[in-house]
């Protein structure tokens, strides 16, 4: 038969594993929003190169005037 002490003890030790388990999952969450985040970021510089490469040979205020004859 276990005494007192010893359950608590088992007690402790068993709450302990149960944080240590939320820690890794937190980390796990923390490491993957990280690359997610990354992913995005790759993402969106790759559309602006793209969009800068499109627009190497007009001129921002070509464009301004094209797009103000084209509302009128």
């Amino acid at each position: 038969m276990q005494t007192q002490l010893e359950r608590k003890v088992d007690t402790l030790i068993h709450e302990m594993r149960e944080i240590k388990k939320e820690l890794i999952a937190d980390k796990i969450e923390k490491a993957t929003k990280g690359t997610l985040s990354q992913k995005k970021i790759a993402v969106w510089k790759s559309l602006g190169h793209k969009v800068t490469h499109l627009w190497d040979d007009t001129a921002a205020v070509d464009e301004i005037v094209f797009q103000r004859e084209k509302q009128s």
